[in-house]
């Protein structure tokens, strides 16, 4: 995630390689892409992040679910 990027923009940016990821035969379940997201985030995020795993089951958050939450 770069510094003068939102996180909206950073998911969008996410979901952008998954989608190329996935028309070169690649398959990514959801919460793969949900780990991966909240794994790359800035430290300055690290408590959103332990927030957001501890009061949620991110084995089956979708990527829409957790862009609600943030």
């Amino acid at each position: 995630m770069k510094n003068s990027e939102t996180i909206f923009d950073y998911i969008s940016r996410v979901l952008s390689v998954v989608n190329q990821l996935e028309r070169n035969g690649e398959e990514m379940e959801g919460s793969q892409v949900v780990e991966k997201i909240l794994r790359s985030f800035d430290p300055k995020f690290d408590h959103i992040v332990v927030a957001i795993e501890e009061s949620n089951d991110t084995e089956t958050m979708t990527v829409d679910e957790l862009s609600g939450k943030l």
